[in-house]
């Protein structure tokens, strides 16, 4: 069975950026295949991996909605769109992608978060570890793509509001009765130390900062020059303190288990 992380939290705090290290850090640590989902319709995660012009779930739905007298007479659409789903596994060294992407019309946001969720099932057992990066906000969390979760990290830039959703994306998990075994909170691009305001406001949401990432001007140059995230150097803040927080994450939920 897979080891599932989820990352989630506000827009603009930096989840893409922490699920790109996410996998750096499984991948330089021999942890492989590792499946890696970008489940945001923008695509940041890819963009992020430096990969370009990709197959999409959302494009492969649209192609056929698109597509008259190509689809053979004895398939329907949804089966043929099922049979298409291996166009969509991205293969690399080390780690595969897959990218929901988005289509255009009115539902077929939801049909294809459902392709998604049955795609990942199908994967499920293939990989030792899957990183789910999720759409900014809370709307993922009701359909259903961020379930049956080791581990989800909710990341919050250093602001009130970046907690405020990040308490509104726990309490939305319970609601819905997500299965997650872990539930953590990280503060990114952190220029210093944790403002007092910050831990106040999380603990009032019944949340602990559980990491800091802090703020790394060699992210923002690989971001200007459109490099991967994967090619950072060892001794990157941001990727030393990603390869700290997976130690402490993976080692925490194994012992709950046990």
């Amino acid at each position: 069975m897979s080891f599932t992380i989820a990352v989630a939290g506000k827009g603009g705090t930096g989840k893409s950026t922490l699920s790109a290290l996410i996998l750096r850090d499984l991948l330089k640590k021999d942890l492989k295949p590792v499946l890696a989902v970008d489940a945001d319709a923008d695509a940041n995660l890819a963009d992020m991996l430096g990969l370009k012009d990709i197959q999409t779930l959302g494009g492969i739905r649209q192609e056929v909605q698109d597509t008259k007298g190509e689809i053979p007479a004895s398939m329907d659409k949804s089966t043929y769109v099922e049979m298409r789903l291996e166009d969509v596994l991205v293969e690399q060294k080390g780690y595969d992608l897959v990218v929901m992407g988005r289509t255009e019309g009115q539902g077929c946001y939801c049909y294809v978060n459902n392709l998604l969720r049955k795609y990942l099932s199908q994967l499920n057992e293939n990989y030792p570890y899957i990183v789910i990066d999720n759409e900014a906000g809370l709307e993922h969390l009701s359909r259903h793509t961020t379930d049956n979760l080791d581990a989800l990290i909710i990341v919050s830039d250093p602001s009130v509001k970046g907690i405020l959703t990040a308490i509104k994306v726990k309490e939305l998990a319970a609601e819905l009765k997500l299965r997650v075994k872990d539930v953590r909170l990280v503060i990114s691009r952190l220029p210093g130390d944790v403002p007092q305001a910050l831990i106040d406001k999380a603990k009032e949401g019944g949340l602990e900062i559980f990491a800091t990432i802090p703020y790394d001007e060699e992210i923002l140059d690989f971001d200007l020059n459109e490099r991967s995230i994967l090619e950072i150097d060892d001794k990157s803040k941001a990727a030393c303190a990603v390869s700290e927080l997976m130690g402490k994450i993976v080692n925490q939920t194994s012992n709950v288990e046990s």
